[in-house]
């Protein structure tokens, strides 16, 4: 038996990315707005072909 729980740190599965984290630059900045905008939905109807 033991006294004390064991710290363990939970995370996911998906890639860290570093634009998550300061400094951010023009760049990462840019890059976070067009993620942001991408119509996500439109893509994956285009994909299955119920969009055209």
């Amino acid at each position: 038996m033991f006294s004390h729980k064991k710290a363990v740190m939970k995370r996911g599965y998906l890639i860290e990315l570093t634009l998550r984290y300061p400094p951010w630059n023009e760049s990462k900045v840019e890059l976070m707005r067009h993620l942001y905008r991408f119509n996500y939905f439109g893509f994956v109807l285009s994909f299955l072909g119920l969009r055209r």
